[in-house]
């Protein structure tokens, strides 16, 4: 049975989350980068990316299965029935995924029960996805927002809890940080099936593209929502643009450790200036929030792990 699929659009303070997507000429994606192991060991496995056939730039589909770490939050409307994508997410341990506080938060600022949210992993294709299905349509055990969080922004992550479920080649965890790090001037990945334009057009095939670290002072326009006094967020950019976008709110945004070759979770997109061409977009800084996230795996789920660097 075929489900209609449509974009929970979480629009606020005329702000949305849009990420741009670089010119070819300007795209650095080796094959190579997350595939062949690096010089120094991860504590697990974590972090690899799956070789797709052919080199994917300027911003387009990603690789079937080539990004294990990617999940996809989805909520049923109890009006139309129709499921939607809503959020993206990021596996770090076989019962954890790590996402951004407001997608577990509805457009009133309401926190949302467990049993309108469900969980998809290993998707490319969200036509293709059977939601009827249980095994499939992942239902979360606990929602857990950072005790700090206040909608829409602040302080915006969180973590759900699974049932535990079962790592493979194509569903597998990103790689966390071992400290915090300072990410201006990094190239960083970013995943999803948001926005693709400033209209609102939604892919059905995960997409795939990437970012610059920049100077939070780029995103200081942003006023009280952008908290310089707390450094738990970020600011990207991508200064030669297609005119699209792509990117989930709360969805990974990856750095690719060069001693590892492994894909590390650095940041988590929050929300972006309407438009998405025009200016710079935030993100949660995960480093900043390395020591609650092994609190609430370890809380939670005492035999998880999460994995980094040795």
């Amino acid at each position: 049975m075929k489900i209609m699929i449509r974009l929970y659009s979480l629009i606020f303070v005329s702000y949305f989350l849009c990420f741009s997507v670089a010119s070819p000429a300007d795209e650095v994606d080796s094959s190579e980068h997350g595939v062949t192991p690096g010089n120094k060991a991860t504590t697990c496995k974590c972090g690899w990316a799956n070789k797709v056939g052919r080199r994917i730039i300027g911003g387009s589909d990603a690789g079937k299965n080539e990004w294990p770490m990617m999940a996809g939050i989805i909520v049923k409307n109890p009006v139309n029935k129709v499921y939607m994508h809503m959020c993206g997410g990021t596996i770090i341990t076989n019962w954890h995924i790590v996402t951004a506080g407001h997608c577990i938060y509805d457009e009133s600022g309401i926190p949302k029960k467990e049993t309108e949210l469900g969980v998809i992993l290993g998707a490319h294709s969200l036509k293709e996805v059977d939601y009827e299905n249980p095994e499939v349509l992942l239902a979360p055990k606990k929602l857990i927002a950072h005790p700090k969080y206040i909608w829409p922004s602040t302080y915006d992550i969180a973590i759900i809890l699974m049932k535990k479920f079962e790592f493979s080649n194509i569903i597998g965890p990103a790689c966390l940080p071992i400290k915090r790090f300072d990410f201006v001037g990094s190239r960083l990945k970013v995943i999803g099936w948001g926005d693709i334009d400033h209209r609102g057009t939604i892919p059905d095939i995960l997409k795939k593209s990437t970012l610059n670290g920049v100077d939070t002072d780029k995103c200081s326009f942003y006023g009280d929502l952008f908290d310089k006094a707390d450094h738990y967020q970020m600011c990207t950019f991508q200064e030669d643009r297609s005119g699209q976008c792509v990117g989930d709110s709360g969805g990974p945004v990856l750095w690719n450790d060069p001693e590892t070759n492994r894909f590390t979770l650095v940041a988590l997109p929050s929300f972006g200036y309407i438009g998405c061409v025009i200016k710079p977009a935030v993100c949660t800084d995960v480093t900043y929030f390395l020591p609650w996230i092994q609190e609430v795996v370890s809380s939670t789920q005492p035999e998880a792990r999460t994995c980094s660097k040795q």
